[in-house]
């Protein structure tokens, strides 16, 4: 019964995060909007999980590229 109990919490606290999955980002480059692909993941360390955040933004020709990366967490 505990581990359909944890299963149960732990749905309910990834809620919020899933109703964002495949939701477009746009950032603005240069006074232009543009889409963007954004993912998070926690990664374990030991000094504890990590949750690192990431965006990036290729141009359609391929000849730029814009990538920022957050962390938080350990």
């Amino acid at each position: 019964m505990r581990l359909c109990t944890a299963i149960a919490a732990a749905a309910l606290a990834i809620a919020p995060a899933v109703t964002f999955v495949g939701q477009p980002l746009f950032v603005n480059v240069d006074g232009r909007v543009v889409p963007a692909r954004d993912e998070t993941r926690i990664v374990r360390t030991a000094a504890g999980p990590v949750k690192i955040s990431a965006w990036n933004w290729h141009s359609p020709n391929g000849a730029g590229s814009i990538v920022m990366q957050s962390s938080n967490g350990g």
